[in-house]
């Protein structure tokens, strides 16, 4: 009636970037306790820490000072060997549920999480020459970061009968604080950025400026409240309805700071957030399906006037096709979205009270919309396929490119096959993921024109293979990116197109012993 669960761990990793290596380690435990046949207790803790160093932290420059394309290695780096990034998060839970005797189960949870985040890294921007690397400016910053998060919610979740039919209903409160923000320390030297020298030959041998005193740039508390009820309601034998809703209270608390140069509150109360859904049988193996969802998120970005943007509201649309084949050993889905935004955050120059702070302009009528088809399962025994297909599109007011870092087509393919005969045990398999081109566009610095800057379309491929050796034990051989394909992961138009390199070819072996 009593069961406990402890796991610790460990690892070390060198980054193919270079000077970047991490060292992790964590452990968790959890104990459950039955205190009658229809309640338990469920308790535990975790302690996670992890220190990072070398960490790169701008992007790499996308173009050289005379607009032509640059072409770095992959192990190409902006990091100082003083790099870090150090974090270390704490959390303890608990939860107690309760089963009545007409099937309804009450739940409570409470959780409380700290977390510390000690980070001292170098800023880099520019574009460096061809020739002389020289071009690179840099500023150090050295943040501390120690927010603290308690939430508490109860549920209730159970069936009910109407009009001769069995329904399910599902209630609940929630609560939750979070107190956070961050303070700095700058360089003491009274200069707007350091020099970096020659970037072409950088290898992270930069001085660490002298910092001064430690000061606070965002303190505050943000505390949300909410009730919610959904009804899951069988209205025929191939006819569903999910009708659902949540009414919350929201509420922001800014200390003043050197981002904040004022203190506020915003304030958000009884807001009233639907969602719908329907599922159709079509027949015994293909339902049809809708939803509906309402957007409300509250938002602390200002425009160049100081004043706070209202909160992103919207709505979200799904319709689709589910479909379960070969006696449920294959899945089949489609589906078309849409999402409509209003007080969209678009990048807008700089707060005039507080130039260190991006100001942003509300955009209405930002839209997303796509499709996707996914299958998956065991075609034949032992034999399992995976195929994937998504596109979608994202336009702001007017007409122009959103998301522009994400691509707008992407296909994945998988298949693993258990061998037979004299090699019955061991499995074969591989993957390929397909993403087409990025529509990311950035000012080119010599020719102050506009230029894609977008990833172009790649493919990554994976194989795999595993071999039994006993009951016992069994090595899997696991080849990602096998054919060192280079591509880009990120770019960032706020500033120019920096951005980061994909993960090289990586080969892992795993050896697996049970007990």
């Amino acid at each position: 009636s009593v069961r406990g669960r402890l796991v610790a761990g460990t690892s070390w990793q060198d980054a193919f970037i270079d000077l970047e290596n991490t060292r992790n380690s964590i452990l968790y435990g959890v104990v459950d306790a039955d205190l009658t046949a229809y309640t338990r207790l469920s308790v535990g803790a975790s302690h996670q820490v992890d220190k990072r160093n070398g960490v790169l932290w701008a992007g790499l420059p996308y173009w050289y000072a005379d607009g032509t394309g640059t072409d770095w290695d992959r192990s190409k780096t902006t990091a100082t060997r003083w790099n870090q990034w150090d974090t270390e998060d704490s959390a303890i839970f608990a939860t107690l549920e309760h089963e009545l005797a007409n099937r309804w189960k009450i739940r409570g949870n409470a959780s409380y999480r700290k977390q510390v985040e000690d980070s001292k890294l170098l800023w880099m921007w520019g574009d460096p020459d061809r020739t002389t690397g020289l071009g690179m400016e840099a500023y150090p910053y050295h943040y501390l970061v120690k927010p603290k998060l308690v939430n508490f919610d109860v549920l209730a979740t159970g069936p009910v009968r109407w009009f001769g039919r069995d329904h399910e209903l599902v209630a609940g409160l929630t609560h939750g604080t979070l107190e956070g923000g961050w303070t700095n320390r700058d360089a003491v030297a009274p200069v707007p950025s350091f020099p970096v020298g020659d970037f072409n030959n950088w290898d992270g041998s930069f001085p660490e400026p002298a910092l001064g005193p430690r000061y606070i740039g965002s303190h505050g508390r943000t505390t949300q409240s909410a009730a919610y009820a959904a009804a899951r309601l069988q209205a025929t034998d191939v006819l569903k309805f999910i009708l659902g809703g949540r009414v919350s209270n929201w509420k922001r608390e800014e200390d003043e700071g050197a981002w904040t140069p004022e203190a506020y509150t915003i304030t958000h109360d009884n807001v009233f957030t639907p969602y719908a859904g329907i599922v159709f049988d079509l027949s015994e193996q293909i339902s049809a399906y809708g939803s509906y969802s309402s957007i409300f998120n509250p938002q602390t970005k200002r425009d160049r006037t100081g004043k706070y943007l209202d909160p992103l509201e919207g709505n979200s649309y799904e319709i689709g096709l589910k479909g379960e084949f070969l006696e449920g050993r294959l899945n089949a889905s489609a589906a078309v979205f849409r999402t409509v935004q209003e007080n969209f955050g678009i990048p807008d120059g700089v707060v005039a009270a507080n130039p260190t702070e991006t100001a942003f302009r509300p955009d209405k009528g930002v839209k997303a919309q796509g499709s996707g088809m996914e299958v998956s399962g065991e075609v034949a025994r032992g034999w399992t396929k995976g195929a994937g297909w998504t596109r979608f599109s994202a336009k702001d007011a007017n007409g122009g490119d959103g998301a522009v870092d994400h691509a707008r087509r992407q296909l994945k393919l998988s298949t693993k096959y258990a061998l037979t005969g004299a090699l019955q045990g061991h499995s074969v398999g591989g993957g390929i993921n397909w993403e087409g081109k990025q529509p990311a566009r950035a000012t080119n610095p010599a020719t102050g024109v506009m230029e894609d800057i977008g990833q172009e379309a790649y493919t990554l491929v994976d194989v795999m293979a595993r071999y039994v050796i006993n009951r016992q034990l069994s090595l899997q051989l696991n080849i990602y990116n096998a054919f060192d394909k280079k591509y880009v992961t990120r770019n960032t138009t706020w500033w120019g197109g920096p951005f980061v390199y994909g993960e090289p070819r990586k080969v892992l072996v795993t050896m697996d012993y049970k007990f």
